[in-house]
């Protein structure tokens, strides 16, 4: 929990290559403990799309949004998880109006303009 957390913090400091060898490291361990399609590796998998996305790399961003979703339908998580609640927003986000095109503008533009 405090490695996912100093993640998060480095987001916020724009250090992204950083976060994403923790979450790349959490996401081994993660998986090693319990498995590629348990909730938690699936939850790593959708940060670390969003980082790609905050970099400005939405193609990646994208693919591994997608791949965590079908995993997600997959395992049968119930669509009142909290997860699924966010996983609905960043839909919008990734594929707006049921376009299967990701979205590169405001999310991304936004990080790369403080640097």
């Amino acid at each position: 929990m405090l490695r996912n957390l100093i993640g998060l913090n480095l987001c916020k400091e724009l250090r992204f290559d950083e976060a994403l060898r923790i979450f790349a490291e959490l996401i081994q361990r993660r998986t090693i403990a319990v498995g590629e399609n348990h909730i938690e590796v699936m939850e790593l998998s959708v940060d670390i799309s969003n980082i790609h996305l905050m970099k400005g790399d939405v193609k990646q961003a994208a693919m591994l949004y997608d791949s965590a979703v079908k995993r997600l339908r997959r395992a049968k998580v119930p669509e009142t998880h909290p997860f699924m609640v966010q996983l609905e927003r960043l839909q919008l986000l990734y594929h707006p109006e049921g376009n299967s095109a990701p979205h590169a503008n405001s999310f991304s533009l936004l990080f790369m303009q403080n640097k």
